[in-house]
């Protein structure tokens, strides 16, 4: 839940670019140095989450016309 949270995070600090595609687990273990924290190496596992905190909303929205065409 915690990774679904974090995915969803992203999106909304990264709306239009996100932070890059397959760069998820390097932005969470980015954000987990800066609290000086440890995170395991984690993937969102939700598609529509990983699109939208990798890529952004706007890719969000092609995948979803997409889905749905």
């Amino acid at each position: 839940m915690e990774t679904l949270k974090e995915s969803l995070r992203l999106t909304l600090t990264h709306p239009v670019f996100g932070v890059g595609p397959g760069m998820f687990a390097e932005a969470v273990a980015r954000k987990a140095q800066e609290r000086s924290m440890h995170v395991g190496y984690l993937e969102t596992h939700n598609s529509f989450t990983e699109i939208s905190s990798e890529c952004g909303i706007p890719a969000l929205g092609l995948y979803l016309a997409a889905l749905f065409t």
